[in-house]
């Protein structure tokens, strides 16, 4: 109903010529002069007609309950993004360069406390089911209309589940902020699911010493090596037994797929993007780009939370460089050897994503390149130093910045 009176509405103001005849001037005499778009996606007196429309049509549904659904609808509607071109997803439609969606599925109930007067309520014994309450029918009596609340209990036995009863525990004392949520029929289950949604607090990090150092680099006989400000040593990452058997599996489906193609014949084989084993190639390259920035990513948040926890506000990070990052545990794990291949990894972007979320929890990173002829030392975090590349001073060589013990400390100098 929502798409219909949509282009129905857009049909009979002529929405189609309007927005034509825009993209004609701005061809013609130029962004600027043809001035703002004439057309908006959803403009308030369509809304107005909408939502009255929608209201006669489904008495059964609270006024709250259709305002969130047609909120829902209206978001989406001007979020969407064209198929092809950089116009937005409803110039398309209403240019024909492609049609409306339609569903096939059932559209989820939405609640939320102001528009549904949500609540959650606890089990009355330990351990037993918990209950939703929620305002989203509506019935006639006496000529006015008036809502009534929806209690429904939720299956909350069971191992499966004691990760979601501890979050609802949190909602209901207010240590998580409750969110819009939404409820889902699933028809080959036959079970109705509640997809709960929660706003967690951020997390309060205790001051950090900036004198303090950390060190992160990658070793040959494990991925990283963390050296913390106190003299412990930890290992990001683990062990790294998980590296060797994703990289083989890859490359002996790639190697096989290869040796299938050279011995297949000319009409099995196509030409150019299309032909035999183009795809999946393709596919086992990404996965395995998908399983380092996944590794990666894990092994970023578990150094800055070790950062944290000890106070540590500067982390030098040696990158390695050159022929000494071929040595490394992660560059070759699981390779075979006599045979090249391309899956190296990737160790720039650890640096990128340390320099991305150091500035949330404070702490200042610095690069090093480790193994490389003179490379350069390279702060960030987002704030001015003078004494990096980075903040406009002059360059620091490598050598000078490696001079320090294996928990960051400056060396002492024999005089």
């Amino acid at each position: 109903m929502f798409w219909q009176s949509w282009v129905a509405w857009h049909f009979a103001n002529d929405s189609h010529g309007k927005l034509k005849a825009w993209l004609n001037a701005r061809e013609t005499v130029g962004t600027k002069a043809a001035g703002k778009c004439p057309v908006d996606a959803y403009p308030a007196v369509l809304s107005r007609q909408t939502y009255a429309a929608a209201s006669a049509r489904f008495p059964e549904l609270a006024k709250g309950e259709i305002v969130l659904i047609l909120n829902r609808l209206s978001q989406g509607l001007k979020s969407r993004k064209a198929a092809k071109g950089s116009l937005p997803g409803w110039s398309a439609i209403l240019l024909h360069h492609e049609s409306h969606p339609s569903f096939t599925r059932s559209f989820p109930i939405l609640f939320d406390r102001g528009n549904t007067s949500t609540t959650i309520e606890p089990p009355a014994e330990r351990g037993g089911n918990w209950f939703v309450s929620l305002r989203v029918s509506r019935r006639e009596e006496n000529g006015k209309g008036t809502t009534y609340h929806d209690r429904m209990e939720l299956w909350c036995k069971g191992k499966k589940v004691a990760s979601q009863v501890a979050i609802l525990q949190r909602i209901a004392t207010g240590e998580y902020k409750f969110m819009g949520s939404q409820l889902v029929y699933s028809r080959g289950k036959g079970k109705w699911f509640l997809m709960l949604c929660y706003e967690m607090p951020r997390a309060e990090h205790k001051e950090l010493d900036a004198d303090k150092l950390a060190v992160l680099r990658a070793r040959d006989d494990r991925p990283w090596e963390l050296l913390l400000p106190d003299g412990s040593i930890r290992s990001p990452g683990g062990h790294g037994r998980y590296v060797g058997p994703v990289r083989r599996q890859l490359l002996m489906q790639r190697w096989n797929r290869q040796a299938n193609y050279r011995n297949a014949g000319s009409a099995n084989k196509g030409h150019g993007r299309t032909r035999a084993g183009a795809g999946p190639q393709w596919k086992l390259q990404q996965q395995w780009k998908n399983f380092v920035k996944r590794v990666n990513s894990g092994v970023v948040r578990e150094v800055l939370d070790a950062c944290v926890a000890a106070g540590a506000g500067t982390l030098i990070y040696e990158q390695p460089d050159g022929e000494f990052r071929n040595g490394r545990f992660l560059a070759g794990s699981g390779k075979v050897e006599g045979r090249a291949d391309s899956t190296g990894w990737d160790w720039f972007q650890v640096r990128t994503m340390l320099e991305q979320r150091a500035g949330d929890c404070g702490v200042t990173v610095k690069t090093i390149k480790a193994g490389g002829d003179g490379d350069d030392c390279e702060g960030s975090s987002g704030e001015e130093n003078t004494e990096t590349s980075r903040g406009g001073g002059s360059h620091v060589r490598g050598k000078s910045c490696c001079k320090r013990d294996e928990v960051g400390r400056k060396k002492a100098t024999a005089k």
